[in-house]
């Protein structure tokens, strides 16, 4: 989540908690909203569907930067 915060904040698009649930949290990134699941460990499958929804709002390709 660290690394979606810094992303958006260096392309002023705006990240925002808006709730936190048993097994996953919700965040507003520009007009996406996210939902990340309270794991330890994320599956590959899933880092990866959660880089290319922020695509529109981060850029092609902005988890490289």
């Amino acid at each position: 989540m660290q690394r979606i915060r810094t992303a958006a904040a260096a392309e002023n698009v705006s990240c925002l908690l808006v709730r936190q649930g048993s097994r996953h949290e919700f965040w507003d990134v520009g007009s996406i909203r996210l939902s990340i699941p309270r794991h330890r460990d994320i599956n590959e499958w899933t880092a990866e569907a959660i880089m290319r929804d922020l695509e529109s709002v981060l850029g092609k390709g902005w988890w490289r930067r």
